[in-house]
């Protein structure tokens, strides 16, 4: 009778070959949940920071009492796009501007002052930011470009995530619309 002494070369490789398919299996698993997890987590940064920039915005543009300039109306401002108005609770100026990003020049950096008028106060709300639109409306629903007749500002936001998405390897895009109603 013959005692075993050891694994063949054949089950020694057998069992080598399944360990390597079910070490590559998983990792394979581990990598892409892995990228499905910063996938998620860009698309919600952006989106989180996208919906705080519009609520300063409307939070801003709820309140405001007169409307010094607009892009796109009879009063346009000097400079870059932006809208110049006061709110009915102090009388700063309040600036919410956008301009082209010198980095990304498909995005649009949007910039906000609350101070008094002349004072370069200006801070960074968004950097990545490929559409910002304000359209003014009458009372009746009519567009306008007399700023004295805007009762209803539709704000339009697109933004653009800050970095590649590891899943499809493109950016993403979080586009919103908000309305606007002027309580003056």
């Amino acid at each position: 009778m013959r005692t075993p002494r050891g694994f063949t070369v054949t089950e020694l490789l057998v069992t080598l070959g399944l360990a390597v398919l079910f070490l590559t299996t998983v990792s394979g698993v581990f990598i892409t949940s892995n990228n499905s997890r910063a996938s998620q987590n860009l698309s919600v940064d952006m989106q989180q920071n996208t919906r705080s920039v519009v609520e300063l915005a409307l939070r801003e543009i709820r309140g405001l009492k007169t409307i010094s300039c607009m892009e796109n109306t009879n009063n346009p401002c000097s400079g870059s796009d932006k809208i110049s108005f006061t709110s009915v609770t102090d009388t700063n100026t309040r600036i919410l501007s956008w301009t082209s990003d010198p980095n990304s020049p498909k995005c649009f950096i949007l910039e906000f002052s609350k101070a008094p008028a002349g004072t370069p106060n200006r801070q960074d709300l968004a950097k990545s930011t490929t559409l910002f639109s304000l359209t003014p409306y009458d009372l009746n629903n009519n567009t306008t470009n007399n700023l004295s007749q805007v009762k209803r500002i539709d704000v339009k936001i697109t933004a653009r995530s800050a970095t590649v998405d590891p899943v499809t390897q493109g950016y993403k895009y979080y586009p919103i619309t908000e309305t606007v109603t002027i309580r003056n």
